[in-house]
């Protein structure tokens, strides 16, 4: 590089010492990359309060979804108890309850395990 040259800036290009351009290279990727997790705060913090939003309004739904079930089933317990009999009642209510229920926790591990399979091959 001859002196008098002018960089990409415009600026004299000057002649640093290899310690002093590793300096100046390790500060400026740390400016960049606090500015960039800056703006990805702000970019992300709207959605996760949305997010957060959803996840409650789904969590409160799935509650009353289950303390709703659980209603039915008792209301069917107790209107098959009178026929039935209490006993037989409950195994013909939770006995399908807990085959169902087994069932679909199988297919559910199954899928799950058949997402999980590339990742865990590559692990060391």
């Amino acid at each position: 590089m001859k002196s008098g040259e002018k960089g990409e800036t415009g600026r004299p290009m000057e002649r640093l010492p290899l310690p002093d351009l590793a300096r100046e290279l390790a500060t400026d990727g740390l400016a960049l990359t606090r500015a960039e997790f800056v703006l990805a705060r702000v970019w992300l913090a709207p959605k996760f309060a949305r997010a957060k939003l959803a996840l409650g309004l789904i969590a409160v739904a799935a509650g009353l979804a289950f303390l709703g079930t659980i209603a039915l089933v008792m209301g069917l317990l107790i209107a098959l108890a009178v026929p039935l009999g209490p006993g037989l009642a409950g195994l013909s209510i939770g006995g399908p309850a807990v085959t169902i229920s087994g069932l679909l926790g199988w297919i559910g591990l199954r899928q799950l395990s058949a997402l999980l399979k590339p990742l865990l091959e590559k692990l060391p």
